[in-house]
């Protein structure tokens, strides 16, 4: 757990399925059952930004835990966008995984972003796949239009 202030805390693998789903929801993401989100849990390592013991944004890391890691489902609640717990987050998850993988090592993170939001992961030093193809990932769910379905590929390179 790391204070930021004495409002807001990020947690690590801390986030329970009640919570994801309904951040999920609020955020407008596809539903999940609490069964599912209970086993993605398990295999997944989540950090959550809490704001006075309240869920108010989290990330998924998915991956070998080794070299290959993948961030999803990083999910800020709608009022309390542009605040910078985003920021927050993400900075923590590659701290999270710089450590885990130690300094001198080669490691890969990779993620799929909604278009309008590629520009916020470049100032991380992710850079838009130009080798492999644009993907299509289509979801079932209540976001249906096609500027939600439609993600880039994108890498971390660590400087």
């Amino acid at each position: 757990m790391n204070l930021i202030s004495n409002e807001v805390i990020i947690k690590t693998n801390e986030l329970s399925a009640l919570e994801w789903v309904t951040l999920r929801e609020e955020a407008g993401f596809p539903t999940l059952d609490i069964k599912t989100a209970k086993e993605a849990i398990k295999h997944s390592n989540i950090l959550s930004i809490h704001m006075n013991n309240i869920c108010i944004g989290m990330l998924r890391i998915i991956g070998d835990n080794t070299y290959s890691f993948y961030i999803n489902d990083m999910i800020i609640a709608p009022h309390q966008q542009k605040k910078g717990f985003g920021t927050m987050l993400l900075d923590k998850a590659l701290e999270f995984i710089q450590v885990k993988v130690g300094k001198e090592s080669l490691f890969s993170v990779s993620l799929f972003s909604n278009c309008d939001t590629v520009d916020f992961y470049t100032k991380f030093h992710f850079k838009k796949s130009t080798e492999i193809p644009l993907k299509l990932h289509l979801l079932a769910g209540k976001r249906g239009s096609r500027k939600d379905v439609l993600h880039s590929l994108v890498g971390y390179q660590p400087s």
